[in-house]
């Protein structure tokens, strides 16, 4: 049970239901880019889940979380993620024509949006998942960009069909 007494919210012997199956507890993941998330995630987290990094920067990223870890007394991180925006689509130039809208509003620069963006035909996915995976993620969550819930639903059974079976 918990109990907490602060200035807006109290509560005491509280039980939360259904308990969690992973034992001892679920996993804690930290995000973030900067230095200061890296020592967060090294101090307080089972593992790191950034959003949105390139390729690059998630393996650049992680002697430093490694070494943070090891100051921390917590040898090595047991999870790295990203969780990143995604677009697949039987064509580059269908997945770029649902992304690029999109992605205009959120990257200011075209070289950064390719970078940390994975979209395109299945194997270009593929092989951007792939770029992932030799940096050092051993998850990926994909963020879908769609006009509309056929597309997802479309993306959803390309990367089922086209793209897990190459990582199982």
């Amino acid at each position: 049970s918990a109990t907490f007494q602060g200035q807006f919210v109290s509560f005491k012997d509280i039980e939360v239901f259904p308990k969690p199956i992973q034992k001892p507890r679920p996993t804690v993941m930290i995000g973030g880019r900067s230095d200061h998330a890296l020592r967060r995630a090294a101090r307080y987290a089972d593992g790191w889940n950034p959003s949105q990094v390139s390729a690059t920067q998630l393996a650049t990223s992680l002697p430093t979380l490694h070494t943070y870890f090891k100051e921390a007394g917590r040898g090595e991180p047991t999870e790295v993620g990203i969780n990143i925006h995604s677009v697949i689509a039987d064509t580059d130039d269908a997945a770029h024509a649902i992304a690029d809208p999109s992605a205009a509003k959120m990257f200011p620069n075209l070289d950064e949006y390719k970078e940390r963006t994975i979209l395109g035909n299945p194997d270009a996915f593929t092989q951007r998942v792939q770029e992932y995976v030799d940096a050092g993620a051993n998850y990926i969550e994909l963020k879908p960009l769609y006009p509309d819930v056929d597309h997802l639903i479309n993306q959803m059974h390309l990367i089922h069909d086209e793209v897990m079976p190459a990582f199982v």
